[in-house]
């Protein structure tokens, strides 16, 4: 009798400086995609006192802070994170990043489905 359910799973690693860097509007995002359709990695500055542009991504968004201190806007709700924290936002919720403190804010982005890739 065969498996139902076969899981493979495939190592992937990122060196520094490896992916594509894009600037947009005081945000660097550098792409470090895994080629696997259900995820794409992005790891995100911005800079002080900048604002992200308006979206309303097509993924759910998982974001956990680095360096820095973060506000979001969700929905017209402010949330606030600080070093270390971590949010979700779904899919289709408008949003809004700004960097309100004095230092670069870092931040690791992971998506889902893919949806980062360049």
């Amino acid at each position: 009798m065969e498996p139902i359910l076969q899981t493979v799973f495939a190592v992937f690693a990122v060196s520094p400086g490896e992916g594509k860097t894009l600037c947009m509007e005081g945000e660097r995002i550098t792409l470090r995609d895994s080629g696997w359709e259900d995820a794409s990695q992005a790891d995100s500055a911005l800079s002080p006192t900048e604002e992200s542009s308006p979206i309303r991504p097509l993924e759910e968004e998982c974001v956990y802070l680095l360096e820095g201190e973060l506000t979001f806007q969700l929905d017209g709700q402010a949330r606030t994170l600080q070093r270390g924290g971590y949010l979700m936002a779904p899919s289709g919720v408008p949003q809004v990043l700004k960097n309100e403190g004095e230092k670069i804010a870092r931040m690791l982005v992971i998506v889902t489905p893919s949806g980062l890739s360049a």
